[in-house]
């Protein structure tokens, strides 16, 4: 009797699963909008649209559309899902993913929105590495971050004027609102919001003091310090960058590397899994994996904060091209 109530309930979370709907990109314009790009049509507000096909290309979206849930990297490396100006994606109903179980990116340019009704997950299963680059809004209903526990290649970077506004956290829950998993910079008048129907005041929280010190929340990768601002009436806290002279050290890590100067060729102390080079903009300029050395030979001459990652230890240092 229990497995036969057992199969019964399968059945029905079955019947109520999203019908999926795959970018083919068969036209070759790029566009959301072409029927023709899709295995089943235009996507529809009972589609889970799946990227998952890395030669198609990437996809560009710049008027409205309304979806069940998407999925990037969902059994495959995908390409980018690209928002552009004047373009608005909601998805109605349960999680979303970007590099689900592979790698993927989604970018939403300044004047483009993006709601998801759930989570949002940046590689929620082992294997999928990505990164949400964020210049319009993105409203995220519930959490965010990764479940997986694999270290590094997870990035949320809110830039240029850029809001992530999490809209369903509080106080008790925060730990599971964002993930010390996945890198969150701030950099350039990049906003992220914390609602909180009850009190909303986050600027003391121990979940987010430990991610400051940890060099998981950082501004400009650590070119900047992470300014909490509680505003009593909304209730909400807001976090934004300000740039300040130095560097952020991360608690118990230390980055080294020599020459320092340097013109071509800069060793690090440090086998890295991945490498990540920024401007002073906090604008990744570039990146490489399982390395003990980086060529910056091809960047133009000024400052740049280099980020190491070591089995999820992030760690940043200054490093001037000349």
């Amino acid at each position: 009797m229990k497995r036969t109530l057992l199969i019964i309930c399968l059945a029905l979370i079955a019947s109520v699963t999203f019908s999926a709907n795959v970018w083919t990109n068969a036209s070759g314009d790029g566009l959301w909008e072409n029927a023709e790009n899709w295995t089943e049509g235009l996507p529809n507000e009972s589609a889970k649209v799946v990227f998952n096909n890395e030669d198609a290309g990437p996809c560009t979206l710049s008027t409205e559309a309304v979806v069940g849930k998407i999925v990037l990297g969902d059994g495959a490396a995908a390409a980018a899902l690209i928002i552009e100006k004047g373009g608005i994606l909601t998805t109605k109903d349960g999680w979303s993913g970007v590099a689900y179980n592979a790698d993927a990116s989604l970018i939403v340019k300044a004047g483009a929105t993006v709601n998801f009704a759930s989570h949002l997950w940046i590689g929620l299963l082992a294997g999928g590495s990505g990164s949400v680059e964020i210049y319009g809004t993105v409203n995220v209903a519930q959490a965010i971050g990764s479940d997986n526990g694999d270290p590094g290649g997870r990035e949320v970077l809110i830039y240029d004027g850029g809001v992530l506004n999490l809209m369903g956290v509080n106080a008790l829950i925060w730990s599971k609102a964002v993930d010390p998993e996945t890198y969150y910079n701030i950099a350039n008048n990049g906003t992220m919001t914390c609602y909180d129907a009850e009190t909303g005041d986050f600027t003391q929280n121990e979940f987010m003091l430990n991610g400051i010190n940890n060099g998981w929340l950082v501004a400009s990768d650590g070119a900047g310090e992470v300014v909490a601002t509680f505003e009593a009436d909304v209730p909400r806290t807001v976090y934004t960058s300000s740039l300040r002279v130095g560097i952020n050290r991360v608690a118990n890590s230390s980055l080294d590397m020599y020459p320092n100067p340097a013109s071509s060729m800069v060793n690090l102390n440090v086998q890295a899994n991945e490498v990540t080079v920024f401007n002073l903009a906090g604008q990744i300029v570039l990146k490489d994996y399982n390395t003990k050395q980086i060529n910056v030979e091809n960047l133009n001459n000024g400052s740049y904060i280099v980020r190491a990652n070591v089995n999820g230890l992030v760690s940043t240092s200054k490093l001037i091209k000349k």
